[in-house]
């Protein structure tokens, strides 16, 4: 994914340039690959962003790098990190997350097969981050998610099994963002 055409002229852009450069030499480090984790993090925990990204909802007169700093960078972390899980039919995603659609899969099959020979688990509770909801909803296609999006914070990734009218149905998917 990041040797395709697309990625490389991503990560070439004079845009790129731009906020690798900002991030060098206005804050120090090349953080390209924790970017929503640094603005994230500062944001929803009530800190000072640093003044050169302190521009969120608001113009910063358009200084030396140009207007919307912070949403600029949030746009070039975004792809940074989720073009890779879904480039190539998000085949990454597909095999980083099959051990764990396997342990899904393996808690819902009892049910529509109908399998009383072991006593059934009636909730299975897994736990992640976004970096864990991301490739699971990329490794179910485009037509689920796009990968264009960050998943918001506290997003729900439900499966749940229902029994109607006496027979058990198929299983459905809801995630809420």
């Amino acid at each position: 994914a990041i040797q395709s055409d697309s990625y490389q002229a991503f990560i070439n852009s004079k845009e790129a340039n731009t906020l690798k450069t900002i991030m060098v030499e206005e804050l120090g480090n090349d953080f390209s690959n924790n970017v929503h984790d640094c603005l994230m993090t500062t944001m929803c925990t009530d800190r000072k962003l640093p003044e050169i990204l302190d521009d969120y909802g608001r113009s910063n007169g358009g200084g030396k790098y140009g207007e919307n700093i912070f949403q600029r960078f949030v746009d070039f972390g975004t792809y940074y990190y989720l073009y890779p899980l879904v480039h190539n039919d998000a085949a990454y995603s597909k095999l980083g997350m099959g051990p764990l659609w396997y342990e899904i899969i393996a808690n819902i099959k009892p049910f529509l097969d109908g399998d009383t020979s072991k006593p059934l688990t009636k909730l299975a509770l897994f736990s992640g981050h976004d970096s864990t909801i991301e490739p699971l909803l990329a490794s179910l296609g485009k037509n689920v998610w796009d990968g264009k999006v960050w998943v918001p914070y506290a997003t729900i990734f439900n499966i749940e099994v229902r029994k109607e009218k006496g027979f058990v149905s198929r299983a459905s998917l809801c995630c809420l963002l």
